[in-house]
């Protein structure tokens, strides 16, 4: 039968390429439940639905959780800027931005990219853990890291719970749990 590994450096043409696929998750929708209208993800999300379909599946998250964020942080209003300088649908902060290298935050597609992309650290980061995740989307990751919880500040503590309402409210009350990273690149060496 032979031994199993993995590795960045194949030692032989015989060596296949295991790529993992990330779960199929269906569109942003309003979907019913017992005939009962589930609340709805509002209308001026609908130009958007596309691209976080697109970037929620390349980032292997799920795209109602992608939706709540963008309700929590704008509202689906891509020339939104907040109090202290977020800009477009995810709310990027300038310096975040440069570091995902969006060059336009106010462009839905960069900002969606930038912003899921950004996410997705997030949960590597935290290893699946959605509420600290979200929390650091919020208040930064530095803080969350530091105190493996969700930061004692009003406005985090509300934020969070806001989300994680919306995301269940848009996904008819079945969320996708977040798989925790199993293999993490920069931690492979290869022996020879």
């Amino acid at each position: 039968m032979g031994n199993l590994h993995f590795t960045n450096l194949p030692q032989s043409a015989d060596c296949r390429v295991f790529r993992h696929k990330p779960p199929r998750v269906g569109p942003v929708h309003n979907s019913t439940r017992a005939g009962k209208k589930s609340p709805s993800i509002p209308s001026s999300a609908a130009p958007f639905t596309a691209l976080i379909n697109h970037f929620a599946s390349r980032f292997d998250l799920d795209p109602h959780l992608v939706a709540a964020i963008i309700q929590a942080e704008s509202n689906f209003d891509p020339k939104a800027v907040s109090a202290r300088g977020a800009q477009g649908l995810m709310q990027l902060m300038p310096d975040t931005a440069r570091e995902l290298m969006v060059q336009d935050p106010f462009d839905p597609a960069q900002n969606i990219e930038g912003g899921t992309r950004y996410l997705r650290s997030l949960l590597d980061t935290f290893e699946g853990d959605l509420t600290l995740s979200i929390a650091a989307y919020n208040a930064g990751p530095t803080i969350v890291g530091e105190i493996r919880k969700v930061p004692p500040y009003p406005e985090t503590r509300t934020y969070v719970q806001r989300v994680l309402d919306q995301y269940k409210a848009y996904a008819g009350g079945r969320t996708i749990p977040h798989r925790k990273p199993t293999i993490r690149v920069r931690d492979i060496m290869t022996v020879q």
